[in-house]
């Protein structure tokens, strides 16, 4: 099985406070995959998401209130992991967690993003519905999804004051 994809070695990104490296793929025909993250001994590609100041920022807040991870176990599956069968379809979202065991507390996904003429924007953040106590305490306004998510999207711009209110409460 060939899994290898073509690095944008300029785009790299190493965040050392969370042992990640995050980098612009292509798929070896020259079309745009994704982002390439790899952590703790595990890759995957987050399809169709570009390395953007707003990405790094995200990850940034994120790490300063301990939401370090950016996989846990089952989220991407296993078959979106380098080396395995789906790995070149790349999984959908980038995810964010304490540890690689918790679930997921929240993720960018195909729905927190817009392609403008001036690049991908990230509209909004969702957040698992896990919280949902926390969330509807936090004051930050929220759009719970429909059918059999439940989830809690939260305008981008937001986000960063809901992460620390997670922090604060974090159960």
């Amino acid at each position: 099985m060939e899994d290898e994809l073509n690095r944008r070695d300029h785009t790299l990104w190493y965040f050392a406070d969370s042992g990640a490296e995050l980098v612009e793929v292509d798929h070896t025909d020259g079309g745009y995959f994704g982002i390439e993250i790899s952590q703790d001994d595990l890759t995957y590609v987050a399809r169709d998401f570009s390395l953007t100041q707003e990405i790094k920022s995200l990850i940034w807040t994120a790490s300063c209130f301990d939401f370090k991870k950016l996989w846990v176990d089952g989220h991407p599956s296993a078959p979106y992991l380098k080396g395995e069968p789906r790995f070149m379809r790349g999984s959908h979202h980038i995810t964010f967690a304490r540890s690689h065991q918790d679930s997921w507390a929240f993720v960018l996904d195909g729905k927190s993003t817009s392609n403008e003429r001036d690049g991908q924007l990230i509209k909004t953040v969702c957040f698992n519905r896990k919280f949902e106590n926390q969330i509807s305490n936090s004051g930050v306004m929220v759009q719970q999804e429909g059918g059999g998510g439940g989830n809690f999207r939260v305008a981008f711009v937001d986000a960063p004051r809901l992460i620390a209110y997670l922090d604060e409460h974090y159960s």
